[in-house]
């Protein structure tokens, strides 16, 4: 599945846990930069900052990066950035490669603070 696809599906179960209140909150992430319709350059997130950032009802930040089904592999920037965050307890990185894959991390989010 094309990380596309992942994203749209990421997007879908957020959107419904939202509804239900197993997330609080949540929105999507953007690294770079672009180029404005005058020329000037605009600073988006740090190189490696994963795809969302999602704050869940039990005080669970996670942030998800997309990758396209079968591919895991983080580049130096995205390692870098979930190995600074395993330092936090409350903090929690995946990488996200298949539909309802996020369906699975709220679930045992919510089975781990129970």
């Amino acid at each position: 599945m094309r990380e596309s696809e992942i994203k749209k599906s990421v997007v879908n179960d957020l959107k419904f846990y939202q509804i239900s209140g197993e997330v609080v909150w949540w929105t999507r992430l953007n690294s770079g930069k672009i180029k404005t319709e005058w020329g000037a350059w605009v600073n988006l997130c740090d190189p490696g900052t994963p795809d969302f950032i999602v704050l869940t009802r039990n005080n669970i930040v996670l942030f998800l990066e997309t990758k396209r089904t079968g591919k895991e592999k983080l580049d130096v920037n995205q390692k870098a950035f979930f190995e600074r965050m395993a330092k936090y307890p409350f903090v929690k990185c995946f990488v996200v490669n298949e539909k309802n894959q996020v369906s699975k991390l709220i679930k045992t989010r919510r089975e781990d603070n129970e």
